[in-house]
This record gives structure tokens, sequence and C-alpha cells, in this order.
């Protein structure tokens, strides 16, 4: 009779910060101790990643389990960046320049992840966009086999 592994509830999912966040922007939101006790967090200048485009980002995080945190809303397009297989994509509206808020939306993004019971699995092909005023998630609806669903998720 095998054994199962007990379930480890509080994962902490990888964010992995693309090459829109200046290195400036990311040292802050490193240092917030909200945003580290519910995420594990790297760059693209833990890795010399700064200078790739936006396809090998992707790839790069799909290989390494890691989810893409970017300010690039171009990754909410379906039609480029297909749900199907996503290693989960976090799309902050903030502009880069203002560290602050870009903070304030990952707290808004770790206060919602706070009521999911496995965080790791559900950011898996799903993406969010995460603004101060909440958080929209779009993702596949496994009885349908790849339709998305919507769900607003402000306060």
């Amino acid at each position: 009779m095998s054994r199962q592994k007990p379930v480890y509830l509080r994962q902490k999912p990888i964010l992995y910060f693309d090459q829109n966040f200046p290195q400036p922007i990311v040292e802050p939101v490193r240092e917030s101790r909200q945003v580290r006790k519910y995420f594990k967090l790297l760059s693209v200048y833990d890795f010399d990643n700064q200078r790739k485009d936006d396809e090998f980002q992707l790839a790069f995080c799909k290989v390494r389990g890691f989810v893409l945190v970017t300010l690039d809303k171009d990754f909410m397009d379906d039609r480029k960046y297909p749900i199907q297989k996503l290693p989960g994509i976090v799309v902050i509206a903030a502009p880069k320049n203002q560290g602050t808020k870009i903070v304030q939306c990952l707290l808004t993004f770790t206060e919602f992840l706070t009521y999911v019971p496995f965080p790791k699995r559900f950011l898996f092909d799903c993406k969010f966009q995460v603004s101060l005023n909440g958080c929209l998630a779009r993702g596949r609806d496994d009885e349908n086999q790849g339709d998305k669903d919507d769900c607003d998720c402000s306060r």
C-alpha cells in the first residue's frame, strides 16, 4: 500500500518580473514583507535575461514553473498568448516608474490569493490583470476543456 504525501496548502508561487520592470522598482517589491510572505520573487536581473523578448520570457517561465509578472498588457491578448498551458501571467496595471502603486497592486493580488487553498496550482493556465481597484482573473474551465471564464475580484 503506497503512502500519499500530505498536501501542503500554503505553497509559495514563484513570481518572475520581466524586462518591463526597471531594477530600481523590483528591489522595493522584494523588500515588501507582505508580498514575500506569500511569494518567492525573482526577476530578469537574477538570470541576466533583461534583453530577451516576450516569447523568451514566457517560455522561460513555462520551463521553470514561474508565474510571469509584467506591465505589458499585450499578454492579456488570448489570440497571441492562449490560456492553455500557460505558466500563469500577472499583468500589473500601473506605470513602470511608480513602485508604490506596483507594490499596492501586488498586495491586492496577494489578498485575493489568500482565499485559494492551492495558489501555486491555481495560477497555472490563468491570466490576472491587477490594479489598485482589484483583480480580474481569466482561466480555463476544466469542464469545457479550453473555454475561459472571467472573474472580477474587485474590492
